[in-house]
């Protein structure tokens, strides 16, 4: 049922993307016809989210269009020094990552972040369709697309050591992530607790905010989210990549 829904999920992602494509292909400008690809393949993975009635088909987009991004930049760019080299396998791991964790959670189109079954009770019948485009799918492709802009300078600019430091925070924040997956020496597994509970939280349709707030709160010592904190000091260091590519 699983490996269904997931074959599923990649046809979608296949489509989003055929759409993307050739919906940008004709354009010039490089940051617009990502921009434009972007937007295309977002707007058909909306439309496969309301016909299964699940948001959640748009989850897995956060991470790997990211990956196909850069993938793809690096190539058209002819980016291939030791130092992008290198660069684009960090910043892929990081997508990687993110994308098994998701698969791990997904189990078949029964599963839907229980944030989106909050909204969607709560939301007016009427206006569902515009908070579910605008809110869950269009911004936070807003969102990915800004913080990839600096890919669009690295793939075309030369790497120097200033590189180093910038990695180096990326593979802490990565290493901080899948340390928070794995067991304590106790046998407890903070970031485990949390999944199971959002899992459950995912079945029904409205969560009390003093449910949320006393299990996060008591979980809240798992390193997963300090290790998005990476992202911070990443940007600053993608920065002085590109200011200092001759160093």
């Amino acid at each position: 049922k699983k490996v269904k829904a997931l074959s599923v999920i990649a046809a979608i992602y296949v489509g989003a993307y055929a759409a993307g494509f050739f919906s940008s292909f004709f354009i010039s400008n490089v940051i617009l016809r990502y921009f434009i690809f972007d937007i295309a393949a977002t707007v058909f993975t909306f439309v496969f989210s309301v016909i299964f009635r699940n948001s959640s088909v748009y989850d897995p987009y956060w991470s790997l269009t990211p990956m196909l991004f850069s993938v793809m930049l690096f190539i058209e760019k002819g980016a291939a020094s030791p130092w992008q080299i290198v660069f684009l396998c960090v910043f892929n791991l990081w997508s990687l990552r993110l994308t098994v964790n998701w698969i791990g959670v997904f189990t078949d189109f029964s599963y839907e972040d229980w944030r989106y079954r909050k909204y969607r009770a709560e939301t007016p019948r009427l206006f569902w369709p515009l908070v579910n485009f605008f809110g869950i799918h269009y911004m936070p492709t807003l969102v990915v697309f800004a913080g990839m802009l600096p890919l669009f300078s690295i793939s075309e600019t030369a790497i120097g050591a200033m590189a180093i430091p910038g990695m180096l925070v990326m593979l802490f924040g990565i290493a901080l992530e899948f340390y928070s997956l794995l067991p304590r020496l106790d046998g407890s597994a903070p970031s485990s607790r949390l999944l199971n509970f959002f899992n459950r939280l995912s079945t029904i349709t409205r969560v009390t905010v003093e449910e949320i707030k006393s299990e996060t709160g008591k979980l809240s010592h798992t390193p997963f989210k300090l290790g998005y904190l990476h992202a911070l000091p990443r940007s600053y260091f993608r920065e002085a990549i590109f200011r200092h590519s001759s160093v």
